[in-house]
């Protein structure tokens, strides 16, 4: 017994019976009630873009939204920015680039895209993550990408990199060598907080790239 008399016992097929006796064996809980229902934790956006690397199948009521959600583990476009303007940046060996941007909310970023106008010389970028503004931060990981063509090219993270909502991260991208990679840019600025960083100051520019988390939250209709 879990509480009051409506609450019954966890059987020996480990099931979990709440207003019945006899719960489901294929059911690790049932809930048996003509007058009430499940109320699901109720949150703002905020509140739930808040929780640290959430687990698959967790189910929230957004109060912002007016909808039950549960969290995806599925691959899920985070920022997405697919539009430019013209605007070209070299990554050579001697000229590298950084972005700073501010996370949307508490994710586990997975991978980067970036367009890429021309790979003059074709060679490997390396995009890594610091958090805060510039690379004297924390490095958080890094992945490598094998330009070789104009177009999207991806960075896809062995371990996906945890990120807090509302914190500042910078992305440095470096090459070696004779390669030079002409990365798209724009001035929309669609990464809250976000800017190319050129001789430590954040410019109006903000790379041509999508960032990817492992994860998603969908509304339940």
């Amino acid at each position: 017994q879990l509480g009051n008399s409506s609450v019954t016992k966890v059987t020996t097929s480990g099931s979990v019976g709440i207003g019945t006796t006899a719960p489901a064996a294929n059911a690790a809980l049932e809930i048996s009630s003509t007058s009430k229902g499940l109320l699901l934790p109720r949150m703002t956006t905020t509140n739930r873009s808040s929780i640290t690397s959430p687990e698959p199948g967790l189910l929230i009521f957004n109060s912002t939204t007016g909808k039950a959600q549960v969290y995806s583990s599925t691959e899920a476009s985070w920022v997405d920015y697919a539009t430019n303007n013209g605007v070209i940046w070299d990554v050579t060996s001697s000229n590298s680039r950084q972005h700073t941007f501010t996370a949307p909310s508490s994710e586990a970023l997975s991978k980067i895209t970036i367009n890429v106008y021309n790979a003059v010389t074709s060679g490997t970028l390396t995009a890594t993550i610091y958090s805060g503004t510039g690379i004297l931060g924390t490095n958080l990981g890094s992945a490598t990408c094998a330009v070789s063509s104009s177009g999207s090219n991806s960075f896809t993270f062995s371990s996906p990199i945890s990120m807090t909502a509302s914190s500042t991260y910078t992305i440095y991208f470096t090459t070696s060598g004779s390669t030079n990679i002409q990365i798209y840019s724009d001035q929309n600025n669609p990464y809250s907080g976000g800017g190319m960083i050129l001789s430590n100051i954040i410019t109006a520019y903000d790379f041509d790239m999508t960032l990817y988390s492992s994860g998603s939250w969908i509304d339940l209709h």
